[in-house]
């Protein structure tokens, strides 16, 4: 017994070690008989702390000791409670807790067992989901879409504040009543039916509804959705709608507009026709009566003769009235003697329009229109050249109806071209008569090739200059077709289609410049312009004119060329200057930024995260200052220190960094030149144009292929310069850069070398690599071609003059080859820029020197004089208020005889050699730069002998 005993308290043991929740057993007093593992982990003691603790300790909740013992006493053996509190651990934070509160008995005395589980997720999880219910209740409640639950009966059980708008009545009036009791039974019906539907099917339907409101006549588009409970049947009906109320009135109104410009165009197209008829101008009347709606449409005419007495007479007895026919109309012998209507004269012959519900005219207007039956009215004037002729009238019998602007603004129209219509009918000998001095003029118009065809293509009209320009004359011409005489091949279906196209819609092709055919079969360009014209008795006719263009092309061409070359030396000049303008001060603001962040990163311990934050800056700073090199490379301002090099050296040494640069996929040949010449250039910029070049070559490379590397000695001959003006004759050493890539198009090709223009995609591509080797090119007095076609990859050929003087080796001196070098001579630093004389004086010191500062050279000069010991360096600034710093170089040898000078400046090349600081042998440092390029500098400058 005694061993299953000790067995069974085992087991109870390790159950209890074991259990999610922390255990502390206490007695009555509070006093921790036992904890499991949990507790232990939660609270941060060890067991053995906790032993030693109270309850009072950990539970830091709201309960006093008093409440502690009448809530354990009041326990009874087997008993239980759930209770919250907050305990505390051991580093003193706290945590919410849910206890539960059990009763035992152990060796005949009562044990509280309290299970404590922490609840800090669950509280999290509840305040998220209050506060997601908070959002979701807002977004209902400020939604304008209306939002409504309601049973498979109708019955609402939620609405929106959207929906009480809707219905004027608060949510408390329409929980609980039905469709039956809020909306038109026939509406009601319909929404019935498209319930049952949802909820046999289960799923949602939309549909766009007409109903009435508090706001009056709404259209909604609705979306019943099904809502189903935990047993997939539909437990009620979800419903969206919106009010599309204005994209329905928009349509409508798009509609009646399209059905206004329809019959607008169709009755230009009976006023504009060649037959001079009332049987024209009363179709024309017809559409506008169906397109508008109105009763009746009909015309007056004001013959305005003294003699005669009257202000206004009819001029045709018809008028459309759903149908065509000749009518006797009342109101028209009314305006012709009716007293009343005299203001219609002054306000019509002056342009303006009568319109609108006839209960607003004047009262004899009203009363006679009344009497008529006519409610709305809409009275435009029609002018025939520049007089007022009379009027067109829009009579509405049904309801009053409000013209909207584009209506009359369309109605204005064909009253206008009716208009026109009756200035034909009158004169129509006079346009005859026009017609033949017209045909005279054009036939003798010299420069002008006027030819008139039937619409299929026959020539019916042949001036002398046609004669003239196309070789053919009248009489070959009359009854051919224009496709066998000036039509060149290629282009005969598309002007056949064009021919038959015209001849359908009456549409004439846009004037344009085209190149037609001779008789010898040469070619002619042109300005062809063209005519569809009504000739009485034959028809219509296409008139073409064409003038010749060759003079003007060949002018255009020359003065297009001039003016290229022109605007590309601008663009490059202007360029230029702006890259110029900027550099200085970009510089000066790159030198601070580089200069202090690299200093920062020197004194923060590589593994404090700022210190990744300022190389960040710092190599955010190196990348603009290589734009700036990059846009001073190209034009042409870049400070360089040109060297003799021999190219193949120098590409060798290239290849393994450029094969790393293209990837193991893309095969790099390398066929240098024997007996090669050299050539005088900064060794970085072989660098900048290989670099560019064969990054170029790799990304118009898709999957594998090769590029190609060669040099050789070219000699330019006269020539070539003659189909080459950038070439001028010589010796030339060529490097040539071949891919089998994707090519480049012809039209792309000449853009290449503008700055920004790239064809990669955002982010992948500057646009100023190709400027940037054009630039380097053209700075050392090279020139560069290039041969591209798409599909058959590309080969640029850069030409460099030929030097025969002994090649330098000073590119591998000034490589930095371990330790950034220090010293402890004396330095004087003179800049007037406060922030980049500071940041010099920091650079340097850390290197190790002793450093003067002078802001200005008058200051230096002082500081000069006044010391005691020597000055071993000046470094100074080239461009400065005073005196620029070679003048100051100058005049401190005289107080400290063996300084030397390193000058810095952020100024482009061109402002720096005005000044004299780039002759040869002059030390010079651009801006901005690093401590290492300055430590470099310094001590290169120092060791000189």
């Amino acid at each position: 017994a005694e061993i299953a005993l000790r067995e069974s308290e085992q087991r109870f043991k390790t159950i209890i070690q074991n259990l999610p929740g922390a255990v502390f057993a206490h007695d009555l007093e509070g006093r921790l008989l036992f904890v499991n593992k949990t507790a232990s982990a939660n609270t941060g003691y060890s067991e053995q702390e906790l032993l030693a603790m109270a309850v009072a300790d950990i539970d830091s909740g709201d309960f006093t000791k008093d409440d502690r013992h009448q809530l354990w006493h009041g326990l009874n053996i087997g008993g239980s409670k759930t209770i919250h509190s907050i305990h505390t651990r051991k580093d003193g934070s706290k945590y919410p807790v849910e206890i539960h509160l059990n009763a035992i008995s152990l060796d005949n005395q009562p044990v509280i067992l309290p299970i404590v589980i922490d609840i800090t997720d669950r509280i999290k999880a509840e305040e998220k989901f209050r506060k997601t219910s908070e959002k979701l209740q807002a977004m209902l409640d400020h939604s304008p879409l209306l939002i409504s639950e309601f049973d498979t009966n109708g019955c609402y059980r939620v609405v929106n504040p959207a929906i009480e708008r809707f219905f004027n009545l608060t949510s408390s009036d329409l929980i609980g009543k039905t469709f039956h009791e809020l909306l038109p039974s026939d509406t009601v019906k319909i929404f019935m039916e498209r319930i049952k539907k949802v909820v046999s099917t289960g799923e949602s339907v939309t549909v766009e509804d007409y109903m009435s409101s508090q706001k009056g006549a709404l259209y909604l588009n609705t979306t019943l959705f099904p809502l189903f409970d935990s047993s997939r049947k539909v437990r009620a009906i979800g419903a969206i709608a919106h009010d599309i109320t204005e994209r329905k009135q928009a349509e409508e109104s798009l509609a009646r507009q399209l059905r206004f410009e329809k019959a607008a165009a169709a009755a230009s197209r009976c006023l504009l026709s060649a037959e001079i008829s009332e049987a024209s101008v009363n179709e024309a009347l017809t559409h506008l009566l169906e397109a508008s709606g109105v009763s009746r449409v009909y015309i007056f005419k004001n013959f305005n003769d003294p003699d005669d007495g009257l202000c206004l007479r009819q001029i045709f007895e018809t008028c459309a009235q759903g149908v065509s026919s000749e009518i006797e109309n009342p109101l028209l012998q009314y305006f012709c003697y009716a007293q009343g209507f005299e203001r219609w004269r002054e306000v019509l012959s002056q342009g303006n329009a009568i319109q609108g519900d006839v209960r607003h005219f004047p009262h004899k207007e009203r009363d006679f229109l009344e009497s008529q039956g006519i409610v709305s009215i809409l009275a435009l004037p029609i002018f025939v050249e520049g007089r007022w002729w009379g009027f067109i009238g829009f009579d509405e019998t049904r309801q009053p109806r409000n013209w909207a602007d584009m209506e009359v603004a369309l109605l204005r129209t064909v009253a206008e071209m009716l208009g026109g219509f009756f200035a034909r009918k009158q004169s129509g000998e006079i346009l005859a008569a026009s017609e033949r001095r017209f045909r005279e003029i054009l036939q003798n118009v010299a420069t002008v090739a006027v030819q008139g065809y039937a619409m299929d293509g026959t020539v019916r009209y042949w001036n002398r200059a046609s004669e003239t320009f196309y070789g053919y004359t009248a009489e070959e011409a009359f009854g051919r077709n224009l496709q066998d005489l000036i039509i060149p091949p290629e282009m005969r279906d598309e002007v056949r289609e064009e021919i038959r196209r015209m001849a359908d819609t009456g549409e004439v092709m846009p004037a344009s410049e085209l190149s037609l055919m001779r008789k010898d079969g040469s070619r002619i360009p042109v300005y062809s312009s063209h005519a569809i014209v009504q000739v009485p008795g034959e028809g219509a006719e296409l008139y073409c004119i064409d003038i010749d263009l060759t003079d003007r092309l060949r002018a255009e061409a020359e003065k297009e060329r001039l003016q290229a070359q022109l605007a590309q030396a601008q663009k490059m000049e202007s360029v230029g200057r702006l890259a110029g303008g900027v550099a200085h001060d970009f510089n000066n603001k790159l030198a601070i930024i580089n200069g202090y962040a690299e200093l920062a990163m020197e004194a923060i311990d590589p593994s404090d995260p700022i210190h990744e934050t300022i190389q960040e800056i710092y190599t955010a700073g190196k990348q603009s200052a290589g734009i700036v090199r990059q846009l001073l490379a190209f034009a042409r301002k870049q400070t360089i220190s040109p060297v003799m090099l021999d190219l193949n050296d120098t590409i060798s040494g290239m290849l393994k960094m450029l094969q790393r640069l293209i990837g193991e996929n893309i095969d790099l040949a390398w066929h240098p030149g024997k007996n090669l010449w050299s050539v005088k250039i900064d060794p970085s910029q072989v660098d900048q144009i290989m670099a560019n070049l064969v990054v170029n070559s790799r990304d118009a490379i898709s999957d594998v292929g090769k590029l190609t590397i060669e040099t050789d000695n070219i000699v330019v001959d006269e020539d070539y310069y003659r189909n080459n003006p950038e070439a001028i004759p010589g010796q030339y050493v060529m490097l040539a850069v071949s891919d089998d890539g994707c090519g480049i198009e012809k039209e792309i090709n000449e853009q290449l070398f503008d700055p920004y223009f790239t064809t990669k995609e955002v982010g992948k591509g500057t646009g100023l690599g190709l400027p940037t080797i054009y630039g380097i090119v053209k700075q050392n007095k090279g020139f560069i071609n290039v041969y591209s076609e798409p599909g058959e990859g590309t080969t640029f050929k850069l030409y460099f003059p030929s030097h025969e003087e002994a090649i330098s080796s000073s590119h591998s001196a000034k490589e930095s080859t371990g330790q950034i070098p220090t010293g402890t001579e004396t330095v004087l630093v003179v800049e007037d820029e406060k922030t980049i004389l500071q940041m010099s004086k920091q650079m340097l010191e850390r290197l190790g020197y002793s450093v003067e500062t002078a802001g200005n050279p008058s200051e230096a000069l002082q500081i000069s004089e006044e010391y005691e010991g020597a000055i071993h360096l000046l470094i100074t600034d080239v461009i400065m208020p005073e005196m620029n710093g070679r003048d100051l170089s100058s005049q401190l040898i005289q107080t400290q005889p063996g300084i030397k000078t390193l000058y810095m400046s952020g100024y482009t090349a061109d402002v720096i050699a005005h000044h004299g600081v780039l002759d040869e042998g002059v030390e010079f440092i651009q801006k901005p730069f690093s401590l290492k390029d300055l430590a470099v500098k310094v001590r290169e400058v120092l060791n000189q002998e």
